[in-house]
């Protein structure tokens, strides 16, 4: 079976798993998109065809975390909130979204130039790495080495930073 006839065959139940993964239909239905061209991109480098299937779930749910994840980071930077915040539940919740906001911002303060442009191409102004790359005028590899960095770079920061403020709240 072509890959494109399995992608087909597929689709319709990594869609429903999709829809359960993301939450909402909006979600699942972009990451089924970027599923897809991931997939048939990468198929040839799939070792087993019949597995392909599970091989699809997989992607899929990555797709989707990452999805997932750049929307929580875009609303914790979107500068629309900061004009007009968000009515919080609570008071605590408004302290850990503005906590969060200012840890984030402090990691990306402390990225390299270089860094902090990939990241905010890459995962908050939606570029593809193609595109980052000729708009920073750099290969596709070194672009890919710079939004790594900056994203390692980034996870340690949040790590401590949040680390941190939890050892505080306890004491």
């Amino acid at each position: 079976m072509d890959v494109e006839r399995q992608l087909n065959h597929h689709k319709d139940s990594v869609y429903r798993q999709l829809v359960r993964t993301c939450h909402r239909r909006e979600d699942a239905e972009d990451a089924l998109v970027e599923t897809m061209i991931a997939a048939f991109q990468n198929a040839g480098k799939l070792d087993h065809p019949q597995a392909m299937r599970s091989w699809l779930g997989t992607v899929a749910n990555r797709v989707c975390h990452h999805i997932q994840r750049r929307d929580d980071l875009r609303q914790a930077l979107s500068l629309d909130q900061i004009a007009e915040p968000m009515i919080p539940e609570t008071a605590e919740l408004a302290i850990e979204q503005e906590e969060l906001k200012s840890c984030m911002q402090l990691a990306l303060d402390s990225l390299a130039p270089d860094m902090r442009r990939a990241y905010e191409l890459c995962e908050l102004e939606d570029f593809s790495i193609a595109e980052a790359a000729r708009r920073e005028m750099v290969s596709e590899a070194a672009l890919k080495s710079r939004l790594y960095r900056a994203r390692k770079h980034l996870r340690i920061s949040l790590d401590r930073f949040l680390c941190l403020s939890n050892e505080s709240i306890k004491e």
